[in-house]
């Protein structure tokens, strides 16, 4: 019948797994699904004839299997990572945000999608400091430095900041991907040891350590 020829057509003898779904498919009319030596197909069947004549259609869907497994493994980490993650259009209108931005900054995503990053601005730069952002981005691609922004409730705080331009096949750029995380904590803490360090608790004013950093810094321009 007609697994003995698609046997021939498939260039081995059909094991029992592929036949099960083949015959599966022919019983119910719809498409099926298997997996054979790390490979994933479909299989659809449609009568041609009034007798047992049965076209069978067999399509490797694997790479699709794949990006669609690789694309949900990406909307997982979109989601869960503890970093904020912000996306724009080529223009800097926002697209899309993660729940880490909405946590971190305090505005929800229906507040900034089609704004731009700069509702943030914490107003600590100047436009020189944003101008060698955005030149490093054209000339890079990419720009990663320590920057302040301004939370919804208006709290300034600190954040390690990744932006990376994402072109097309042609190397225009289309988007940019923007990926933070608080740092606040971390900057408190080096003024906090900076403060123990170099400057008398009680008074406040700046103790010999200090002195002697800055003598050495002095003697050796």
């Amino acid at each position: 019948g007609y697994l003995s020829r698609l046997a021939i057509v498939w260039g081995e003898t059909l094991p029992s797994k592929i036949r099960e779904v083949i015959s599966d498919s022919v019983r119910s009319g719809k498409t099926e699904e298997f997996s054979q030596k790390g490979s994933t197909y479909l299989v659809s069947s449609t009568p041609i004839t009034d007798g047992d004549e049965i076209y069978i259609y067999i399509m490797d869907i694997t790479d699709e299997r794949n990006i669609a497994r690789l694309a949900m493994i990406s909307e997982t980490v979109f989601n869960n990572t503890l970093e904020g993650i912000c996306i724009t259009d080529r223009e800097g209108k926002i697209e899309q945000i993660n729940g880490s931005f909405e946590i971190i900054t305090g505005y929800r995503k229906d507040e900034v999608i089609g704004q731009n990053p700069r509702i943030l601005k914490s107003g600590r730069h100047d436009d020189e400091y944003y101008r060698n952002l955005w030149q490093s981005l054209i000339d890079y691609g990419v720009w990663s430095g320590e920057i302040w922004n301004r939370k919804k409730s208006g709290e300034v705080y600190a954040e390690y900041l990744i932006i990376q331009a994402v072109a097309d096949e042609n190397g225009e750029i289309q988007k940019y991907l923007a990926i933070f995380h608080d740092v606040t904590e971390i900057k408190n803490k080096e003024r906090e040891i900076d403060l123990y360090q170099n400057y008398d608790l009680l008074t406040a004013l700046p103790n010999k350590n200090l002195f002697f950093d800055r003598l050495a810094i002095a003697c050796s321009a």
